[in-house]
């Protein structure tokens, strides 16, 4: 593999919006939301003159066919995301297909593109459910990105290596594996793939995590969402006819992702100028020669 150090770039295209109207359970969560347009928009500009991976979840393009189509006509990778945005531990291995099938299908008739890449919604994919590789491979997925070796996951598999390898299934077939990148220092692990780190870390340390942590794993996995590069002010509009706990709910979710919102723009934006970036689909060809074979076990264990 390569060594020169590249940071791949990837959004989990989602609308926060929609998603958390549902776990309230409010009744129209199903619809367009003024704020992942704007959102997106960011994104957009954040990414100009890189080339990015877009994670496209099903139910939210079903909302903004547009948005997919605003994705290839810039140059960036289409890649899967599922479509009910369901943990894939929650699911059947049949439940599992159909809904990646109807992500599929309703990508690539928007696009022209059947992606090769997948990510399972909050990197779902469990010691319990290794099936879900072999799923991969039946539909023709040439790459994932599933795994995240966080200490907030005490089901995930184990031995997750620190770098892009190719992982070879129970059944001899294989996929390449980008884990999200982390930082480890003796027993101290830190992912900094992402997600509230960004928010949350002193910038200085988050810096210097990152340039660490490419100098070590030439290819660094990153990802973030649209709600993420935008600094408005998050939040989902509430009717006045819902319940107490419902408002309760979303008021939760709210406070739960807005500290430190504002700073991860800024921050994105000084990061993928210091380093060469590209899509995972890309880095594919530096990963992909078999050189860094890893098994996965029925167990849910890299060996």
């Amino acid at each position: 593999m390569a060594s020169d150090p590249a940071l791949l770039l990837s959004i989990d295209c989602e609308d926060w919006s929609q998603i958390v109207a549902r776990h309230v359970g409010l009744a129209d969560w199903d619809r367009r939301y003024t704020s992942f347009e704007r959102q997106m928009r960011s994104v957009f500009e954040l990414c100009e003159g890189r080339r990015a991976t877009f994670f496209l979840l099903g139910m939210t393009l079903k909302n903004y066919p547009e948005v997919a189509q605003e994705v290839v006509r810039r140059g960036h990778e289409v890649a899967c995301h599922g479509y009910g945005h369901d943990l894939v531990h929650t699911l059947t291995p049949d439940a599992f297909r159909a809904d990646l099938e109807r992500s599929l299908e309703l990508i690539e008739s928007l696009t022209g593109v059947r992606p090769v890449g997948y990510r399972a919604p909050q990197f779902s994919v469990t010691r319990d459910t290794v099936w879900a590789f072999e799923t991969l491979a039946d539909l023709g997925f040439r790459y994932d990105s599933s795994l995240h070796d966080t200490p907030k996951d005490p089901a995930r598999i184990r031995n997750i290596p620190a770098e892009a390898f190719v992982m070879t299934l129970p059944s001899g077939r294989s996929l390449v594996e980008f884990p999200l990148a982390v930082w480890r220092r003796g027993r101290v692990t830190v992912p900094v793939g992402g997600g509230s780190y960004w928010r949350l870390l002193p910038r200085l340390a988050l810096r210097t995590m990152i340039r660490d942590k490419v100098a070590r794993s030439p290819l660094a996995a990153l990802y973030f969402h649209p709600y993420e590069c935008d600094a408005g002010r998050l939040g989902i509009e509430v009717p006045a006819d819902v319940t107490l706990a419902q408002r309760a709910k979303a008021a939760w979710w709210s406070l739960r992702y807005r500290p430190g919102q504002e700073k991860l723009p800024q921050r994105l934006g000084s990061m993928i100028r210091q380093f060469e970036v590209m899509s995972y689909e890309q880095a594919c060809d530096r990963v992909g020669d078999g050189s860094r074979a890893r098994a996965l076990s029925q167990g849910g264990v890299i060996v």
